[in-house]
C-alpha cells in the first residue's frame, strides 16, 4: 500500500540537521549567515522576476529555513538567538517590497525580545512528584541497613531517644549552607529530655525539620550518632497560592 505523490508549488527545504547530543546550536551558527547571505542575493536580483516567481523563491530558499531556526532557539545559546533576530529583523526590512499579505512576517516569527522567552523558561508546572503516574518510575532500593544500635527514631516530626545505658541524649538540625546547594550546616544542639521511667533514658522531642543528627552519650563516655530524614511540610508552603502558568 503506497500513497501518491503530487506537485506543490512551493519547495521547502529545512535542512535540519541533527546531532548526537540533540542540539541545534553549531546548526543554526552555520545556517543564520547562509539564509542572510541568499536574502542579499535575492534582494540583487529581485527587479528580474516577477511577483508570484520572487515569492516563491523567498519562502522556499529563506522564509522556510528561518521558520525552522526560530521554532527552536529558545533553548540554544544567546549568540545564536542574537543572529537569529539579526535574520528575522533583515527579513522584515528587506521583505518591504512584496504585498503584506504576501508574507506574514508579523505573526509567523516567534518574538525576538531576549526577556520575554528568558522568563518563559523559568515558569515550572505544578507537579505533583508522588502522584502515581510518576511513582511507578521511582524504583524502590528498599531501607538502609546500618550496622549498630540505634538508639532513636523519627517519625511525623517527633524525636524519640530510648535505651538502656544513656546519659544524655542532644539533636541538630542538619541545614542548607546558606548560597550553596552543595554545602551543609549544624544548628546548635538541643537536649532531649529524660523521661521520668528508672533505668532505662526515654525521651522526645518535637522537631520542625526534615534531616537531623541525634547523638547519644552513653554511660561508659561513648557517643553514638543517628541521622534521620523524612519530607516535613512546612506550614508556609502549604499556605503558598499556586499561580497560574502562562505561556508565551
Amino acid at each position: 500500500m503506497g500513497k501518491e505523490l503530487s506537485t506543490v508549488d512551493t519547495v521547502k527545504d529545512l535542512g535540519v540537521v541533527l546531532d548526537s547530543q540533540l542540539s541545534f546550536n553549531e546548526h543554526i551558527g552555520i545556517l543564520v549567515p547562509d539564509l542572510m547571505g541568499k536574502l542579499s542575493m535575492i534582494n540583487r536580483i529581485r527587479h528580474l522576476l516577477d511577483q508570484p516567481t520572487l515569492l516563491m523563491v523567498i519562502n522556499s530558499l529563506v522564509l522556510s529555513k528561518l521558520l525552522y531556526c526560530s521554532s527552536v532557539w529558545s533553548g540554544t545559546r544567546t549568540s545564536v538567538h542574537l543572529s537569529v533576530a539579526e535574520i528575522s529583523s533583515a527579513f522584515k526590512n528587506r521583505s518591504l517590497f512584496l504585498r503584506t499579505h504576501d508574507v506574514l512576517v508579523e505573526n509567523t516569527l516567534r518574538p525576538t525580545d531576549k526577556s520575554e522567552n528568558s522568563a518563559a523558561s523559568c515558569k515550572l508546572p505544578n507537579l505533583d512528584p508522588f502522584h502515581s503516574s510518576v511513582i511507578k518510575f521511582i524504583k524502590d532500593l528498599g531501607k538502609l541497613r546500618c550496622e549498630g544500635a540505634s538508639y532513636s527514631s523519627f517519625e511525623n516530626n517527633v524525636l524519640r531517644v530510648e535505651g538502656e545505658g544513656i546519659a544524655s541524649a542532644q539533636y541538630r538540625k542538619i541545614e542548607r549552607t546558606p548560597g550553596d546547594d552543595f554545602g551543609v550546616v549544624l544548628s546548635d544542639a538541643v537536649r532531649v529530655q529524660k523521661g521520668e521511667h528508672k533505668g532505662v533514658f526515654t525521651g522526645n522531642a518535637t522537631v520542625d525539620a526534615d534531616f537531623i543528627r541525634v547523638d547519644v552519650v552513653t554511660s561508659s563516655g561513648e557517643t553514638k550518632s543517628d541521622v534521620h530524614m523524612h519530607v516535613f511540610p512546612k506550614k508556609e508552603v502549604l499556605e503558598r497560592q499556586p499561580k497560574p502558568v502562562v505561556f508565551h
